[in-house]
């Protein structure tokens, strides 16, 4: 939708949003799920979680 000055804006519910305003939001939100992801690898890799990959696939080409 346009408004008599040609700025677009994006109607949900009963209020109206700027799509410039959107990045307020979105940045921020984006900054906080890439720390913690990098936080979840972190966690991963400080508790061993990628220790020894490759004894499991010596594991499997073993034969009993």
């Amino acid at each position: 939708m346009t408004n008599d000055r040609g700025s677009l804006f994006i109607r949900h519910s009963s209020f109206v949003i700027k799509q410039m305003d959107i990045l307020f939001i979105l940045i921020p939100l984006s900054v906080v799920l890439g720390l913690a992801i990098l936080a979840a690898l972190g966690w991963a890799v400080w508790r061993g979680q990628f220790e020894g990959v490759e004894a499991e696939g010596e594991r499997i080409l073993k034969s009993d």
